[in-house]
C-alpha cells in the first residue's frame, strides 16, 4: 500500500505518510505482508521479512517488534526466524483453541 501511494499520489500527498513515519507517528513493517505462518515455507517467511524491512527502511525505519497476530496459532519456525533478524522483542497473538 505504501509503495502504491508513493507512485500514484500527488507529491504533496505522498510526502505526508513519509513525514509521519519519520516522525514516529506511524510505524510500519517489519513484515511485507502478514502471512499465515502455517501455510507458507520458512524460506517464504524469511523473504517476506527481508522485503518488508527493506521497504520500511526506504520510508524511515521498521517497527522494532517482530509481531505475528494470528487467530489460529503461530508456527514454531517464527521464533527462530525473528531471532535470526535480531529481534529481541517479539509478540505472538493467538486465540486459544477450545
Amino acid at each position: 500500500m505504501l509503495e502504491r501511494l508513493s507512485r500514484r499520489a500527488a507529491p504533496r500527498r505522498a510526502a505526508a505518510p513519509d513525514a509521519l513515519i519519520r516522525a514516529g507517528k506511524i510505524q510500519i513493517g517489519p513484515w511485507y505482508v502478514l502471512a499465515d505462518s502455517f501455510l507458507v515455507s520458512g524460506e517464504s517467511l524469511i523473504r517476506n521479512l527481508e522485503i518488508g524491512m527493506a521497504l520500511a527502511r526506504r520510508f524511515g525505519r521498521h517497527l522494532d517488534v517482530g509481531y505475528l497476530p494470528d487467530q489460529l496459532g503461530i508456527s514454531h519456525r517464527c521464533r527462530k526466524i525473528l531471532a535470526g533478524f535480531g529481534f529481541t522483542n517479539r509478540s505472538f497473538v493467538a486465540r486459544r483453541r477450545r
